[in-house]
């Protein structure tokens, strides 16, 4: 099975399958925190988000990969 990750703090998405077919999606959404400062509020939220994702990829079959999109930082038309 191979694992498709798009990383972003507002909604990452997981899909995952063997291909032609992709049996698993799940998508984890993180909310900001408020007046924690800018750094370290998103450094708790991907550590968030790794874990739960972690969990997720846990319960599913062997993977044999698993590839992650470049991160964008919000860039458009890059």
């Amino acid at each position: 099975m191979i694992v498709g990750i798009d990383p972003s703090l507002s909604c990452t998405s997981v899909v995952a399958g063997i291909r032609p077919t992709l049996d698993y999606y799940a998508s984890f959404k993180s909310k900001s925190l408020g007046d924690t400062p800018g750094v370290l509020q998103r450094m708790w939220r991907y550590d968030d988000l790794v874990a739960r994702i972690a969990t997720y990829l846990k319960g599913l079959p062997p993977i044999t990969a698993i590839f992650i999109e470049a991160y964008s930082f919000g860039a458009k038309n890059t």
